[in-house]
C-alpha cells in the first residue's frame, strides 16, 4: 500500500483484510505501508499486526523498485481522486487490488482487482485473487492514452 496514511486511504480495514487473507496462506506474504504516518494508526497496537511493515516515503526509483518486486498493489481507499499509485503499478506490469468505486472503475475498467473497501471478507477475497493474479494485466489498459486523460483532467483542459 504507498499513499499518505489518512482515514480515507482505508489503512486498517486493509490490514483487517489482509491478515484474515495470509492466516490461511501456505506462503505468508508481507504487506507493506509505505507513506508518511500521521495520527491514524495511534488507536492500532502494532505489535499484534504480524507480516505488516511501515515504511516512510520512498523516492521515486525507491518505489519503483518496491511495485517491480512486489505481489502487488492494495490501494482501498474510501474517497479518492485518481489514485496515482495504481497507474505507476499497472505500467510495471504488477497487479492492483482497488476500491471498486468511482472514479477507480471507470479509469482502470478490468485492468485491476476490485473489492468493497467497507467489507473485510471482500477484502479478504480481493488479496487472493490479487494472489492468483501474478502480474497478469489486461493488455487493453493504455497507460499514455490514461495519463494524458488524468493530466487534462489535473490541469482543467478540455478534449
Amino acid at each position: 500500500a504507498i499513499s499518505t496514511i489518512q482515514k480515507r486511504k482505508n489503512l486498517k480495514r486493509t490490514i483487517e483484510g489482509f491478515n484474515f487473507f495470509n492466516k490461511n496462506q501456505k506462503k505468508k506474504y508481507k504487506l507493506y505501508i509505505i507513506g508518511s504516518h500521521e495520527n491514524t494508526f495511534k488507536k492500532i497496537k502494532l505489535t499484534k499486526l504480524k507480516n505488516v511493515i511501515f515504511k516512510n516515503k520512498l523516492t521515486e526509483n525507491e518505489k519503483i523498485e518496491v511495485i517491480k518486486k512486489s505481489s502487488g498493489l492494495a490501494y482501498l481507499s474510501t474517497y479518492e481522486g485518481f489514485g496515482l499509485p495504481i497507474l505507476e503499478t499497472i505500467k510495471l506490469s504488477r497487479p492492483a487490488l482497488v476500491s471498486e468505486s468511482s472514479p477507480f472503475t471507470e479509469l482502470y475498467k478490468d485492468s485491476v482487482v476490485y473489492c468493497d473497501p467497507y467489507d473485510i471478507n471482500s477484502i479478504k477475497q480481493g488479496f487472493e485473487e490479487l494472489a492468483k493474479t501474478k502480474g497478469k494485466r489486461d493488455t487493453s489498459f493504455d497507460y499514455s492514452k490514461e495519463k494524458q486523460k488524468l493530466i487534462k483532467a489535473l490541469t482543467g483542459l478540455k478534449n
